[in-house]
């Protein structure tokens, strides 16, 4: 059989596939052909001499190798290969060559080069990433894939790097002759080259799939799953409550940042009012309540062609406790979803009597009354109290289970939490109501790192450091703003639509990073609510204005770039307040030391697809700059 070329197969999404000998049995001009028609057809742009010149090297070292190859193991003639797989959703992205096994696939990306750099591990390791989590033939068949780093003029044996192998001369027809593969059929390629692969989504494009398609954007692998079946779980709960038990139900599920809470809670609310307008003709059954008056402003904007009063299903904390606070009126739905609610008011922040956890419970009081039933979920993120009047946490809540007449409520809650609800009217503990993984950096889990740089843990942040560079997370660290701005808008280069900015703590005093930033053009990180939205919009690109915890906590960029600026900074042995820093905030808050720790928490988990540390040259800092570089932070 001949290779199938592209000019003569142009539904596959490559530029040619088929057996290896037949390959070496087609002519450089088809080949050089083929591959021109595929770019030019399905690319914004012209295929140029220089690209042209390395398909002829490519080409003449394949044909080189692959013979070697089958002098070691013949059987290997009828395996499949593919050129110039195009990942679907992102157009600049191929990977040089597929090889196809029975029960793996194997990517080789060649560098007509001797030596790498970190970026050429970065691209093999994202292929084998988001194959693995994103391609539906790979994660159904449950295909193992190899990645291998081809440098096409090397003879140096570089073993593993960040768990890629690096192939040369000398040894790529051993070590895939080592992996005794298997052939599969023509038929099985096809359905793989064709099969659907769906990048990861933002968290606002995954909110606006539900509504738009009414469905969860594709989360793939196992993390994906446990998210479902915590939706399912509620689901389960909020319908007995309200067909069989008729009780009032309060039910917390816990997650670390970015593990899902917010588009598990927002499928919810869409599938549960769905549900009630088609069997009750009610349209606003359930609500979303959120602290981050940001998101719900950029949720509303993108939200707003779509039919229906979306608006009313989202709402902020702050104006929904002031239409029922201290009023009869009962509210139309009867399941409530607080997001972030370890971080409600207590009473001092809300200059009352009740806090934010007696005034849900009261209005949850009202509904159990009126309707017969009534389910608060609260969504628990560990770590991310950053405002005066949240430090109570969780504990709040369990303050309120306490007082008189708002008491009297059946509780649903992790393991972590058994201890501390103990006493409640009755206390159903289940796993499912835990979501341990963060799914926000392409199904990393970027927590344990985060956690372990957060206590000053050396060795447990270069462990976990070196997990996320072999699950393909880009990570720099660099002392020069304009490098870190090199760094990010290179991506944009490579990644159509992605988005990147500044995330600054509120605490950095302006006067110590202002002319370190930007070139001097830089104007702090305070932002009005509105001024948040219009940042996220295409604002954090101008990288002259910072986003502070208080305005990125819910939100997420692509490619932040994290500044360290002297507020909190490692003195060589822990974290510590800058002095002046401290004297200032200290009395506003009960343990401000948490509160800071909490702000870097909030600021590192920011990231989809990457992050830049940027530690401006302040004196205080270089010990920090040692400590993670020591960690095995890349330098830019």
């Amino acid at each position: 059989m001949a290779f199938k070329w592209y000019s003569q197969s142009s539904n596959i999404n490559c530029g040619g596939y088929g057996s290896i000998e037949d390959f070496l049995d087609s002519n450089l001009e088809e080949y050089l052909s083929a591959l021109d028609a595929f770019v030019n057809s399905n690319l914004e742009f012209k295929v140029g001499d220089s690209q042209i010149d390395l398909w002829k090297k490519n080409y003449d070292f394949l044909s080189e190798q692959f013979k070697g190859l089958l002098q070691l193991d013949q059987n290997y003639s009828k395996l499949y290969i593919a050129f110039e797989y195009l990942f679907a959703k992102e157009n600049a992205r191929r990977a040089d060559l597929v090889l196809f096994s029975k029960d793996r696939v194997i990517i080789l990306d060649l560098k007509r080069k001797a030596s790498y750099n970190y970026s050429d591990l970065e691209r093999v390791i994202a292929y084998q990433r988001d194959l693995s989590n994103y391609h539906q033939q790979t994660i159904e068949d449950k295909l193992k894939l190899n990645s291998y780093l081809v440098l096409s003029q090397g003879i140096k044996n570089y073993g593993d790097q960040a768990g890629i192998k690096i192939l040369n001369q000398s040894n790529f027809s051993s070590e895939l002759s080592a992996l005794n593969l298997v052939p599969v059929s023509e038929d099985y390629v096809e359905r793989w080259l064709s099969s659907k692969y769906q990048a990861s989504s933002n968290i606002i494009e995954s909110i606006v799939k539900i509504f738009k398609e009414e469905k969860l954007a594709e989360i793939g692998s196992v993390k994906g799953r446990e998210i479902r079946d915590t939706i399912d779980y509620l689901k389960q709960i909020i319908h007995y409550n309200e067909i069989k038990y008729k009780q009032k139900n309060l039910v917390f599920l816990r997650g670390v940042p970015g593990s899902g809470k917010t588009l598990a809670a927002i499928k919810l609310i869409h599938d549960y009012n769905t549900y009630k307008l088609r069997k009750d003709n009610n349209p606003l059954a359930a609500v979303y309540l959120s602290k981050n008056g940001s998101l719900i402003s950029i949720l509303e904007d993108k939200l707003a062609e779509i039919p229906g009063d979306l608006k009313s299903s989202l709402r902020s904390v702050y104006s929904y406790k002031r239409e029922h606070m201290n009023n009869p009126k009962v509210p139309l739905e009867n399941v409530l979803i607080f997001d972030d609610a370890q971080r409600a008011w207590d009473e001092k922040r809300m200059k009352s009597s009740d806090s934010e956890a007696d005034v849900l419970l009261k209005t949850g009081h009202k509904i159990y009354r009126t309707k017969g039933s009534a389910t608060i979920i609260c969504l628990i993120g560990s770590g991310q109290a950053i405002h005066t009047g949240e430090e109570e946490g969780i504990e709040l809540w369990q303050k309120a289970l306490s007082k008189r007449g708002i008491n009297n409520w059946n509780v649903y809650c992790s393991a972590e939490y058994e201890d501390l609800f103990k006493d409640a009217a009755s206390l159903t503990v289940d796993q499912s109501l835990s979501l341990d993984y963060s799914i926000r950096s392409n199904l990393i889990d970027t927590s344990p790192w985060i956690e372990a740089l957060l206590q000053g843990d050396l060795r447990s942040v270069s462990e976990n450091l070196a997990k996320l560079y072999e699950e393909g997370l880009l990570l720099r660290i660099t002392r020069d703003f304009q490098e870190a701005q090199d760094f990010v808008k290179k991506q944009e280069t490579e990644h159509k639509n992605i988005s990147y900015g500044l995330l600054i703590s509120s605490k950095v005093r302006d006067k110590d990073v202002k002319y370190k930033i930007n070139g001097g053009r830089y104007y702090g990180s305070f932002m009005k609510p509105e001024e948040v939205e219009e940042w996220f919009k295409g604002k954090n690109k101008h990288l002259n204005q910072g986003s502070s915890e208080f305005a990125c906590q819910g939100l997420e960029l692509d490619y932040p770039i994290v500044c360290f600026g002297g507020d909190y900074y490692y003195n060589g042995q822990e974290w510590e307040i800058e002095e002046e820093v401290r004297r200032y905030n200290a009395s506003k808050y009960k343990d401000f030391s948490k509160i800071v720790e909490n702000i870097y928490r909030v600021l590192l988990s920011r990231a989809c697809k990457g992050m830049v540390i940027y530690i401006p040259e302040l004196d205080r800092l270089d010990k920090t700059y040692e400590f993670l570089v020591e960690s095995g932070l890349w330098e830019l």
